[in-house]
């Protein structure tokens, strides 16, 4: 409502909708898309935006930093 999109067509009782929401599957591209996002700085704080990206993104490179057990099992354990 505020920034004024289009819902498009609306939905009639009984209809089915199909559409797929393409969301991201990796932490990476969920984080890019948090970052790009224009709406969402709006509501909670352009700061607090930037404050919680940050974070989430330092919390996913110490989580990539780890080896983790199913590496060992399918990579470490062959050397």
């Amino acid at each position: 409502i505020v920034s004024k999109s289009d819902p498009g067509v609306m939905v009639q009782p009984g209809e089915e909708i199909d559409d797929e929401v393409a969301l991201p599957v990796r932490w990476e591209a969920a984080l890019d898309a948090f970052a790009a996002g224009k709406v969402l700085p709006e509501y909670i704080g352009k700061m607090y935006h930037e404050v919680f990206g940050k974070c989430r993104r330092e919390e996913c490179d110490r989580f990539r930093s780890e080896v983790s057990e199913r590496d060992y099992e399918w990579y470490l354990r062959a050397v």
